[in-house]
């Protein structure tokens, strides 16, 4: 089975766009998965922990390119399961045209060895 595809969005809408097409393509509902903070209050939805700007934390502490900015760059992620290599590019596709950008899934991040 190919690796999960992460697309983190500007927007739920544009995320939902992008289930709704990919729905309508022939992925299954029940293999995307999508996580959006709909907290208006942007003080409100920060817990601790969840921010690399944590009081006595320094930018260094982290590697460029974490998934703590991609996550903060965008407000919805979609998490999606491919059953095959053909749909795994079909999800790219459609969450690149939808404008989401694409993180390496768990898969993706094992080491090599």
């Amino acid at each position: 089975m190919p690796p999960q595809v992460i697309g983190v969005f500007q927007s739920a809408d544009a995320a939902a766009r992008a289930r709704a097409d990919l729905v309508r393509r022939g992925v299954a509902l029940e293999r995307i998965a999508m996580s959006a903070d709909f907290s208006h209050d942007a003080i409100a939805a920060e817990a601790p922990g969840q921010s690399v700007n944590q009081l006595g934390e320094h930018r260094t502490d982290f590697p460029e390119g974490s998934d703590a900015d991609v996550v903060r760059s965008g407000t919805c992620a979609l998490t999606v399961k491919p059953k095959s290599d053909a749909e795994l590019n079909l999800v790219r596709d459609v969450l690149l045209h939808e404008g989401g950008r694409l993180q390496p899934g768990p898969a993706a991040r094992t080491p090599l060895g």
